[in-house]
């Protein structure tokens, strides 16, 4: 089983736990500096926007049409 989990380091207890994880034996530590999808304010009302445009287009498949090719494994 593996488990992702994201630790904020600006914060003493999630330094404090990233020091402690890297002594678990089963553990792997990946540091990675590339912060999640981040947008701005007018970046995520210009999405949200554009998919509301979409859907009055008629630009998008509804839940049925998704997952009717994989009904034989459901």
């Amino acid at each position: 089983m593996n488990a992702t989990i994201q630790i904020d380091l600006n914060d003493r207890q999630g330094r404090q736990f990233l020091q402690y994880a890297r002594t678990l034996p089963f553990a792997r530590v990946i540091e990675d500096e590339t912060p999640p999808c981040q947008y701005s304010v007018e970046e995520l009302r210009e999405r949200i926007d554009q998919g509301l445009e979409d859907i009055r287009a008629g630009r998008f498949h509804t839940n049925e049409e998704v997952f009717k090719p994989y009904r034989q494994w459901l």
